[in-house]
C-alpha cells in the first residue's frame, strides 16, 4: 500500500471510530472525528 492508501485509510478509519463512538449527523459526531 502506497503512502496515499495509507492516508486515505486512517481517514477512513477516523470517520468510521467517531461515527460508532457518536452516531448521528450533528456537531458533537464532527467534533469526535476531529479529535480522533
Amino acid at each position: 500500500m502506497n503512502k496515499r492508501g495509507h492516508v486515505l485509510n486512517g481517514l477512513l478509519l477516523a470517520l468510521g471510530l467517531g461515527f460508532i463512538v457518536e452516531p448521528g449527523l450533528d456537531m458533537a459526531t464532527a467534533t469526535t472525528v476531529a479529535e480522533i
